[in-house]
């Protein structure tokens, strides 16, 4: 963390030199000379490298393996017993503390061998996830939250903020051996904070005394795929307040967000004009999102010589295509009916930014479902989501 703390200080302390030295060497026509333009020059591309060395940083896991934690001593087995530390222990990614943990599940939380699961306690009373089991939770995320396919992934350890762009410099045609007038670069930050969403798992005390029953990757699909339709709402319709700002209410705050489609329908020509609003700079990365319901729709528009539009995927892999860009799905973006936003055409891999905050904490809730028979588990996130560019994207309205 320090190193990432010196690279912002670094980079901050150099944007300000950069606009002094530009502020001192600039005359009252805005101009510079050729042996300033050229320093400028130099000094924007070391702000380049850094900018590039703090998105290295922010994409290393800040969440790192407890190791050499315990090396001797005895602690509570929660049994009413001792039980001697185990020395070289690496707490979440030791299997020890996988099978510990998935024991300890079993019997739901009632046998906890603290040697292996102390280090994983929560200042909550919950215990961290075995990095194993969040590996998995993670990977069935992926595969079900479409913008964690389409979007770019930070883990955080505090609250974080992305640096922007806010405008650029512009090109000037300038005669040999006359000054170089330059305007100035700014900057900006958009801040991603940590937003926390809970599910709970009930499972039958039959299920958990099941050794055959593979008990760890039912509990990881249960929670991915709660978290991922939890997720994939609200970074399209949340409204701010406790969740991530979804992405339609941004649209709908921006005058040129939105395009109207010619008539009740959906049209080629409508995704035509959708994506051409988009400006040429962003539609080399951008792809298209709806729903089933819309493109179902879609899928039936043909060309002046019929042929269908839509280009089917040429390997399982690969998504299929409109207009050469690649097509995913989304079950809450609206259907295509009147006044709805049913089309979005836009670049999330540059400009979409997903937030996640430190390890996933696991609770038992002992006592909520014992009549029924059943033991329930608890697992919390932090997370965030921010469209840090709203010119990167448009949407397509259905006209009334």
């Amino acid at each position: 963390m320090k190193n990432l703390e010196s690279l912002q200080e670094d980079r901050r302390r150099l944007v300000t030199e950069t606009q002094k030295f530009l502020d001192r060497h600039t005359d009252a026509d805005g101009k510079v000379s050729v042996e300033v333009a050229q320093t400028i020059e130099a000094m924007f591309k070391d702000i380049e490298l850094l900018d590039k060395r703090l998105e290295a940083e922010l994409s290393k896991p800040t969440s790192k393996p407890i190791r050499d934690a315990l090396v001797g001593g005895l602690f509570n087995d929660g049994n009413g017993g001792t039980q001697m530390a185990r020395k070289n222990f690496t707490g979440i990614t030791d299997e020890n503390y996988r099978k510990e943990f998935i024991a300890a599940i079993r019997s739901g939380f009632k046998q906890v061998r603290a040697e292996y699961l102390r280090e994983g306690v929560t200042t909550q009373g919950g215990y961290l996830v075995p990095s194993e089991m969040h590996d998995e939770i993670i990977s069935e995320l992926t595969a079900e939250n479409v913008f964690r396919q389409i979007g770019r992934l930070i883990t955080t350890a505090s609250e974080h903020k992305i640096p922007l762009v806010t405008s650029k410099p512009t090109a000037a045609w300038v005669a040999e051996g006359a000054d170089i007038s330059i305007s100035n670069e700014t900057f900006g930050q958009i801040s991603l904070d940590a937003h926390k969403l809970a599910v709970a798992v009930k499972v039958t005390n039959e299920l958990l005394q099941d050794s055959f029953y593979d008990l760890e990757a039912h509990l990881a699909k249960e929670f991915a795929d709660e978290f991922a339709r939890a997720e994939e709402n609200a970074m399209l319709n949340g409204t701010g307040d406790g969740q991530p700002k979804g992405i339609l209410p941004l649209l709908s705050e921006s005058a040129t967000g939105t395009l109207q489609t010619t008539g009740a329908n959906i049209t080629a020509d409508d995704l035509i004009n959708l994506m051409y609003s988009v400006d040429r700079v962003y539609r080399g990365k951008s792809v298209w999102l709806a729903s089933d319901a819309t493109l179902a729709q879609i899928r039936r528009l043909k060309t002046t010589d019929q042929a269908f539009i839509w280009e089917p995927s040429m390997q399982e892999a690969e998504p299929p295509r409109i207009f050469g860009r690649p097509v995913y799905t989304t079950n809450f973006l609206p259907s295509p009916t009147a006044g709805n936003v049913a089309v979005l055409f836009g670049d999330f891999e540059d400009y979409f930014f997903i937030g996640e905050r430190g390890q996933r904490e696991f609770q038992p809730l002992r006592e909520l479902y014992a009549l029924s028979g059943q033991t329930a588990f608890l697992m919390v996130e932090r997370i965030d989501s921010v469209f840090t560019n709203m010119a990167a994207i448009r949407g397509l309205k259905i006209r009334a």
